[in-house]
């Protein structure tokens, strides 16, 4: 409760800070100007508040000037100039605070990142290190008590803990350190267990759990029981050694996470690999070939397929796991269409694999950019919908599918108004004709086709009356 009341606080204090200006509010400006008085005003403001040191309020004052006369070209260039300053001072401080930060001061890191929202409160980064704070806070599910042995450090058992010492500032929020450099041999930490991060502890250590938490709930405990290294051979990835030491390949993402790896990292040879040996997973560390699905079975008690069957399936493992690399290399190059082929090869083999089909709906959603970047807005749509089908909670997709036929009938009518202006009927018809087909009740297309029709119809008349009278 204390830990969850200090965050609100500081939250709290975040906001203040941001919002609190360093100068009084302005008088409002006089009722009785003309416009480009009422515009110098605002000018004139603004000057008094950059002589203050109050930036933030001078560009206001400058944009207000714009509101009564949009084209004044000293509220122009001074919202331009202010505005690049503010940047600079905005992301000057989030430096400073990410030095703090990656220190463990987390109050002075704290204080620059808040200045850095002053100056800018739109800075995506300060606002994320301080919503994940909050984050952290409330998924947390329980806790591993450890005592700090001589030469240990916070990241040193954010790498045990969750393979990533990054992540050292979720312990030390955690024991609500100020300074994470500060700890001594024997000094009792809490290690949180936070929900959706893998936690990597040996069998014989105790989790304490927090709230109304259950044992069943902490499915991303993971308990080791040893680890080995692997040297990587050539042409090895973590899908093959996860499908080598695990008998699935699917647990690549789960040595990517032992060893503070991104998911698509192409392995070099002699590369060590740590593989862990995990309570209630097989284990394979010695067998190799046919023989791995083999032990699978023993170790699950999987039904015992045939030598035939068996190498098949191996087969199949391997070359989804092959085609998943190339797949996630493409992605990570760019090359979105590629890789939507190399992922669906994936999905022939192995038809329920979560990272090709999250992948596969990310390529997808990447290729209706390029396309909506190329104003093709149909095939946009089509490539957002197709994403769609593979991530059903993509609310993005669902807003990009509007948003491509939203443009696409905007741009079709008005590619129609500037013909029918320009009197050219037919391509006038045509082109709303592409919006009615889309969507009937846009805006006013079935009057405007309804309209240019008659008038097509009855220059055709007059052309054949003068055809006839041209005959007599």
């Amino acid at each position: 409760m204390g830990r969850m009341a200090g965050i609100i606080a500081i939250l709290y204090s975040a906001a203040l800070f941001v919002g609190c200006a360093q100068t009084p509010p302005p008088a409002p400006a006089p009722k009785a100007l003309s416009t480009s008085d009422l515009a110098g005003w605002y000018v004139a403001k603004a000057r008094e508040f950059e002589d203050m040191g109050d930036l933030t309020a001078a560009v206001e004052q400058y944009r207000l000037a714009l509101t009564v006369d949009m084209q004044n070209p000293t509220a122009n260039e001074n919202i331009i100039r202010l505005q690049t300053i503010l940047q600079n001072r905005s992301e000057e401080h989030y430096q400073l605070g990410l030095e703090f930060y990656q220190k463990g001061e987390y109050s002075r890191a704290r204080r620059a990142f808040l200045t850095a929202l002053r100056y800018n409160p739109d800075h995506p980064d300060a606002l994320r290190i301080l919503k994940e704070q909050r984050l952290y806070e409330l998924e947390i599910k329980g806790y591993l008590a450890r005592t700090i042995q001589t030469d240990e450090t916070i990241s040193v058992l954010a790498k045990e803990y969750y393979g990533d010492t990054k992540k050292f500032q979720v312990i030390a929020e955690y024991n609500q350190m100020e300074d994470a450099t500060k700890i001594r041999p024997g000094q009792e930490v809490k290690i949180p267990i936070i929900d959706g991060i893998p936690f990597f502890k040996s069998t014989d250590e105790q989790i304490t759990l927090s709230g109304d938490a259950s044992e069943g709930e902490l499915t991303n405990v993971i308990n080791i029981q040893k680890a080995i290294v692997h040297i990587v051979q050539p042409n090895e990835s973590l899908s093959k050694l996860a499908l080598r030491y695990y008998g699935d390949y699917n647990n690549f993402s789960l040595l990517a996470q032992y060893n503070q790896l991104s998911e698509d990292t192409s392995l070099k040879v002699g590369q060590e690999i740590k593989v862990p040996e995990i309570i209630g997973m097989p284990f394979m560390e010695k067998t190799a070939g046919a023989d791995e699905t083999k032990t699978k079975e023993l170790l699950t008690g999987a039904p015992t397929v045939t030598p035939e069957e068996t190498q098949v399936q191996h087969a199949d493992f391997e070359e989804a796991a092959r085609y998943r690399d190339l797949g996630l290399e493409l992605f990570e190059e760019k090359k979105f269409d590629n890789a939507i082929i190399a992922f669906n090869k994936t999905l022939e083999k192995c038809p329920d694999d979560s990272v090709s089909l999250e992948y596969l709906s990310a390529s997808h959603f990447q290729q209706g950019l390029i396309y909506f970047g190329k104003e093709d807005y149909l095939a946009a749509r089509d490539e957002f919908q197709r994403s769609l089908q593979y991530n059903k909670e993509c609310d993005k997709c669902e807003e990009f599918i509007a948003k491509s036929e939203e443009t696409y009938m905007d741009v079709h009518y008005k590619k129609g108004l500037v013909h029918f202006t320009d009197e050219e009927l037919t391509k006038a018809f045509e082109e709303w004709d592409l919006v009615y087909q889309m969507n009937p009740e846009y805006k006013d297309v079935a009057q405007s086709l309804k309209k240019v029709r008659i008038l097509i119809e009855r220059l055709e008349s007059i052309k054949r009356s003068k055809m006839e009278e041209d005959k007599q």
